[in-house]
């Protein structure tokens, strides 16, 4: 697998990185990852005045999408069509 990283926010279901800081060609790993908010109020940690809250957020894309991820996307050194990886995720 190529040695580069690129990265792009997905909204709306779709996502897209510029060419300019894009991938070299070759066979890349592709990483998911995704939080949310639970609901919780916990104090931020370290530095922070001692009444402060924030809520916990948890991450739930399953680790076979990204720090164990099963994808890979093939980039050519042409035009590249749109890769799209369809996940199955338990709520």
């Amino acid at each position: 697998m190529s040695g580069n990283s690129a990265g792009a926010e997905i909204k709306d279901g779709e996502y897209s990185i510029p060419s300019d800081v894009g991938l070299l060609p070759g066979r890349h790993r592709v990483e998911i990852r995704a939080t949310r908010g639970t609901g919780m109020m916990v104090h931020p940690g370290m530095g922070a005045p001692q009444d402060a809250q924030v809520e916990r957020m948890e991450s739930y894309i399953p680790s076979q999408y990204n720090s164990q991820t099963i994808l890979t996307v093939e980039v050519e050194p042409s035009d590249n069509p749109d890769s799209n990886f369809d996940l199955s995720i338990n709520d």
